[in-house]
């Protein structure tokens, strides 16, 4: 008998693994149900802080036997082929390659179908992160380029914008666009409160800066593209001018202002250096108090805070995002 190739063995076993059944009486509704189509959803490693977004797409191949891929925006991964993938009633099982090695799901459908949850195990086991996927309708890639637009160091651009909208909810977001936290914390913005606040008063800016050597244009092009709405201008700084420019207003006495989310009302006008929020949250625990680290769904709320104190459209009319 040939003796299989040491990767070919691996994941021979993962995939008879994954095949055990791992439903319950939860599923029983989603045992007829087919798991093909497009899925979208977030591993919580810490809901509200750290979350990472995915989307799987699973699909028969010729021989009815199921497969599929999966994007992950924050590691630049789109459409990579899942390595297993099986369903045996309601339980659905797959794995995909990390750098440390496979990442192994298995959940149960739920909700006649409609919803998948279950366990991710990553690091031979190590980790394991409870997720929840929610079928959806395909759409576009959730990363890719966007064109930010560019901020000289007299910021008169942001200026401009930000007092053009002086009636609305105002969000600055200054990032990092080679900052892989940065990249998680944009689609925490994405995720928890433009997704799920459709009020037409609000608006963010996000500025891509320029604070180490890899962030170039091309970077910021890419980061930009981790949050896509119209409500939401994006710029990149070729320097550090909105760091050193927000500074001031948020008590730091050097270095300059990166990874903020800063919160201002209606009628609150630019002022040079620049003008101080109402409220802002943070991810520099060293400078900021600590309980104002960046929790997705706590800045959300204090979005809706501003936009129904200022009388403005309603706040949500979205369904949250699984």
């Amino acid at each position: 008998m040939r003796e299989l190739p040491g990767a070919q063995f691996f994941f021979a076993v993962v995939f008879l693994l994954l095949a055990l059944p791992a439903g319950g009486a939860r599923g029983e509704k989603a045992g007829k149900a087919a798991v093909e189509g497009h899925w979208e959803g977030a591993v919580a490693i810490r809901e509200g802080e750290t979350e990472v977004d995915l989307a799987v797409d699973f699909r028969r191949d010729a021989n009815r036997e199921l497969t599929g891929s999966i994007t992950i925006p924050v590691e630049w991964s789109k459409d990579k082929p899942l390595e297993t993938a099986a369903q045996q009633g309601s339980s659905i099982s797959f794995s995909y390659l990390k750098g440390d090695g496979p990442a192994i799901f298995r959940g149960t459908l739920e909700d006649e179908g409609r919803r998948l949850t279950g366990e991710l195990r990553e690091a031979n086991g190590t980790h394991v992160h409870l997720i929840a996927l929610e079928r959806r309708p395909a759409r576009a890639a959730m990363a890719g380029a966007a064109e930010p637009r560019p901020l000289g160091p007299d910021l008169d651009a942001l200026k401009r914008r930000f007092d053009a909208d002086r009636d609305d909810v105002r969000l600055v977001v200054l990032l990092s666009p080679s900052c892989e936290s940065c990249w998680m914390h944009a689609r925490l913005l994405a995720r928890h409160v433009f997704d799920r606040i459709d009020s037409p008063n609000l608006r963010a800016y996000i500025i891509w800066q320029h604070i180490a050597d890899d962030d170039t244009l091309e970077s910021a092009k890419r980061a930009a593209g981790l949050v896509r709405d119209p409500r939401v201008t994006q710029f990149y700084g070729i320097d550090r001018a909105a760091g050193i420019a927000f500074r001031e207003p948020l008590g730091m006495k050097k270095f300059w202002a990166f990874d903020v989310f800063l919160l201002y009302g209606p009628g609150d006008p630019w002022r040079d250096p620049a003008p101080a929020p109402r409220f802002f949250m943070h991810n520099n625990a060293k400078a900021f108090p600590a309980d104002r680290v960046l929790d997705g769904p706590k800045l959300a709320s204090a979005v809706q805070e501003a936009l129904a104190a200022s009388g403005s459209a309603p706040a949500s009319g979205k369904a949250p995002p699984p």
